[in-house]
């Protein structure tokens, strides 16, 4: 077994080559030792679902942490605190991505994202931010709030709000917050439900069926271009009202998409056979088989030789084993050249190292 690292330029890649003339199957599990509160980087493709445990995203005002569900596979983020410079949450396609933080995220830009079927949820005890940016352009939806949803505990700060819909997927805040500005465009058929969030300066722009819910204090601007419904809670004596829109109705979230807490999937091990090639000439190799996992993770060449180092003693010890019966786990063939990404991440807390398991399913 051979490991290579190599570099990328989004974080580096880990290369293993197993040369074998006979065919080799096994089932696997990946550990990855990073040290607390260094993970920056997470981009995921069709691998699986992928959790990262408490205490291992970095809490650094001035670096950015950027998490990408790619492909089907959805992410899974439980953490005590998060602090970051520019914090992106983006769900291309149909995996989605499910942060919750325990006590504090605070970010200059927080962008959120769900461009595709996938949901975007971010919840956490307490959210600060200078700019807060959530868009939904396809048909999955992204909720922000707290891990209680308690609406009467205000949990959401920010300066400037941005939401913007432009598909069937809504924008959703379920707890109470405020901002000093806000701008709402809606040009799809989901909605936009920020009436929690109290701004004292708001902007809406509506073009197509979608409605749009929000609430303002001091001024108030609204361009109804479509089909959809603009309502608002303003002060009529104080609040510069202009254009176009109707009271806010009682029970605002009960037209809104339901919100529903997903479980973190279990680790069960992946199968995975490598059809030997056989040579009748003994001087020459077999083509080389090669496994490739994308770490995606940021924080250098430190997480990588970590990585390297422990795939190497937990492959070795699970990978090589013959399989003559058929398996109850979902199964990888591979033939020469074959990629492999990575699909689960754990860290447990109560180490100054933690542990980053990561799985295929």
């Amino acid at each position: 077994l051979v490991v290579n690292q190599n570099d990328g330029a989004n974080g580096d890649t880990l290369e293993l080559e197993l040369l074998s003339q006979k065919d080799i199957a096994g089932d696997y599990l990946l550990e990855i030792y990073i040290p607390s509160n260094s993970l920056q980087y997470i981009h995921t493709g069709d691998g699986g679902n992928t959790v990262v445990g408490p205490n291992t995203l970095i809490v650094d005002s001035n670096r950015d942490i950027e998490i990408k569900a790619l492909g089907s596979g959805s992410i899974f983020v439980e953490t005590e605190n998060i602090g970051s410079s520019f914090f992106m949450v983006e769900a291309q396609s149909s995996g989605g991505i499910h942060i919750n933080v325990d006590n504090i995220l605070s970010a200059d830009v927080l962008d959120l994202a769900a461009q595709g079927s996938g949901e975007v949820s971010l919840l956490a005890g307490y959210t600060s931010t200078t700019s807060l940016v959530a868009v939904a352009s396809g048909s999955g939806n992204v909720f922000v709030g707290n891990p209680t949803n308690d609406r009467a505990s205000p949990s959401i700060m920010t300066t400037d709000l941005i939401t913007k819909v432009f598909g069937d997927g809504s924008v959703v805040f379920l707890t109470d917050g405020s901002c000093a500005s806000s701008f709402v465009q809606t040009s799809g058929t989901g909605s936009a439900f920020l009436s929690s969030m109290t701004c004292q300066d708001t902007g809406v722009v509506l073009l197509n069926t979608g409605n749009i819910y929000v609430t303002s204090t001091d001024s108030f601007a609204s361009e109804d271009r479509g089909t959809g419904d603009v309502f608002a809670a303003i002060d009529a004596l104080t609040t510069n009202a202009t254009g176009t829109y109707y009271p806010l109705p009682d029970n605002v979230l009960l037209g809104a998409p339901t919100y529903t807490s997903l479980v973190v999937p279990d680790r069960t091990p992946t199968t995975i056979e490598i059809k030997g090639v056989h040579s009748t000439s003994p001087d020459k190799l077999p083509p080389t088989v090669v496994s490739r996992g994308s770490n995606a993770i940021g924080g250098g060449c430190i997480a990588g030789i970590v990585l390297a180092l422990v795939l190497l003693a937990a492959i070795a010890g699970v990978l090589i084993r013959r399989r003559v019966k058929a398996r109850k786990h979902p199964q990888v063939k591979l033939n020469y050249v074959t990629e492999v990404e990575f699909a689960q991440l754990a860290t447990p807390a109560g180490a100054d190292e933690k542990v980053l398991s990561m799985q295929t399913a």
